[in-house]
C-alpha cells in the first residue's frame, strides 16, 4: 500500500509540474510574441526568438531534471525544449530572407530597378491606383529595408542611374548627377511646361539610405538630400509631397508608422537645408500602393522606397 500511494503522489506531483510548466511557459511565449511583433522583421527581432527559445529550454530542463521517473524526466527534458526549437525554426522560415544577406539593402539603400515597373497614384483622398496610372518613367526603387541579396545587388543599381554629369540649374548652382536620378527627372518635370501637375506622377530616391528598421538616415544620403534642396531653391514656386513606403513584410501598423516617420525625417532634412517647410508635405502609406509583387525579394526591394510628388510649380 506503501508503493501504491507513493507512485501516485510521485504521478500527481508530475501533472502539476507539467501543468505549472505549461502555463509558465504560455506566458513567455504571450511576452515573446508582444515584444517581437512590435517591431519590424530584423536581427533584433530573431535575437529575442532566440533569447525567449534558450529562456524556455532552460526553464524546462530545470523543472523536469527533478522529477522521479527518470523515464519522464528524459523525456519532457528531451520534447518540450525540442517543440519549441521546432518553433523558433518555422517562425524563422516566416521571417524569410530577412535574416541571411545583409549588404547595402539591408542598410536601406534606395536603388532604381526596371523602369517598365507601372506605379499608381495614391494620396490619401484618392480612390485606390488604376492600372493605367504611373510614376514618371515608371521608376521604382528600394528604400527600407531590412535586407538584401547581396552587394551586387545594390551595384547594379547604381549602374543602371547612368553616368554622373554635371547640370547646372537656373540658380547658378552645379549639380553632379546620373542621368535617370530622380534630380534629372525631377528638372524635367518642372521645367516642361506641358506636364501638368497631377498626383499620379511620382519620383523615386534612388541614393537614400535609413538605418536598419529605423528613421535615421545614413550619412551617405546626404548628397542627394542636398541636391533635392538645391532644385527646390532653383525653383521657389516648387511644392513637394514625399511619401514613404515599405513592403507587406511584419506588422502593417508598425509598417504604417515606419513609412510616416520615414517621410517625415526626409521632409525634416530639407528644411534644415533651407526649405521652407510650407513647401513640403509628408506621408506614410505603409505596406499600400506596392509597385511590384510581394511574393519575390526583388518585389519587395522595389516597393520599399521614399517617392516625391510635385504638388505645385
Amino acid at each position: 500500500m506503501g508503493d501504491t500511494t507513493h507512485h501516485h503522489d510521485d504521478g500527481s506531483q508530475t501533472r502539476k509540474k507539467i501543468f505549472q510548466t505549461t502555463v509558465i511557459l504560455s506566458i513567455l511565449t504571450a511576452i515573446e510574441f508582444v515584444i517581437a511583433f512590435m517591431m519590424g522583421p530584423g536581427t533584433l527581432r530573431l535575437s529575442i526568438f532566440l533569447i525567449m527559445t534558450l529562456i524556455k529550454a532552460f526553464y524546462i530542463v530545470s523543472v523536469f531534471m527533478h522529477l522521479g521517473d527518470e523515464v519522464k524526466r528524459l523525456i519532457w527534458s528531451i520534447l518540450i525544449p525540442f517543440a519549441f526549437i521546432m518553433w523558433l525554426l518555422i517562425a524563422m522560415s516566416k521571417e524569410g530572407d530577412h535574416y541571411g544577406n545583409l549588404s547595402l539593402k539591408d542598410a536601406n539603400m534606395t536603388r532604381v530597378a526596371n523602369p517598365a515597373v507601372p506605379h499608381g497614384g495614391h494620396d490619401s483622398h484618392q480612390d485606390a491606383p488604376k492600372a493605367g496610372d504611373a510614376h514618371s518613367n515608371g521608376d521604382a526603387h528600394a528604400t527600407d529595408a531590412k535586407d538584401t541579396h547581396s552587394a551586387e545587388a545594390a551595384k547594379e543599381g547604381t549602374a543602371e542611374l547612368g553616368e554622373f554629369t554635371k547640370k547646372k540649374l537656373v540658380s547658378g548652382t552645379e549639380l553632379n548627377i546620373p542621368a535617370n536620378g530622380i534630380e534629372n527627372k525631377l528638372i524635367a518635370f518642372i521645367e516642361d511646361a506641358s506636364k501638368a501637375v497631377d498626383k499620379t506622377t511620382w519620383f523615386s530616391f534612388d541614393r537614400l539610405a535609413f538605418e536598419t528598421g529605423k528613421s535615421v538616415l545614413k550619412p551617405e544620403s546626404q548628397e542627394q538630400l542636398k541636391n533635392i534642396a538645391s532644385v527646390l531653391t532653383a525653383y521657389p514656386k516648387v511644392n513637394l509631397k514625399i511619401g514613404g513606403y515599405t513592403d507587406n513584410t511584419g506588422d502593417a501598423k508598425a509598417n504604417l508608422k515606419l513609412s510616416q516617420e520615414r517621410a517625415n525625417t526626409v521632409k525634416a532634412e530639407l528644411v534644415k537645408l533651407g526649405i521652407d517647410a510650407k513647401r513640403l508635405e509628408s506621408e506614410g502609406y505603409g505596406q499600400e500602393h506596392p509597385v511590384a509583387s510581394n511574393d519575390t525579394e526583388e518585389g519587395r526591394a522595389k516597393n520599399r522606397r521614399i517617392d516625391v510628388r510635385v504638388t505645385q510649380k
